[in-house]
């Protein structure tokens, strides 16, 4: 689906799309290697993408 929209995004849109891989990147390394559960895993990356966006 990203790579489908990645042309139509803005240049401020591809920096986020770019956070957003990387935040997950992170997280599901996390929960591959049993450091989060899925349930933390997801707390994390919904806690994490609003400190991004300042809410």
């Amino acid at each position: 689906m990203r790579t489908a929209i990645q042309g139509l995004l803005t240049p401020p849109g591809k920096v986020e799309a770019a956070y957003i891989d990387q935040i997950t990147a992170r997280i599901n390394t996390d929960v591959l290697f049993k450091r989060l559960t899925p349930e933390k895993a997801a707390e994390q990356w919904i806690s994490e993408s609003k400190a991004a966006i300042g809410k």
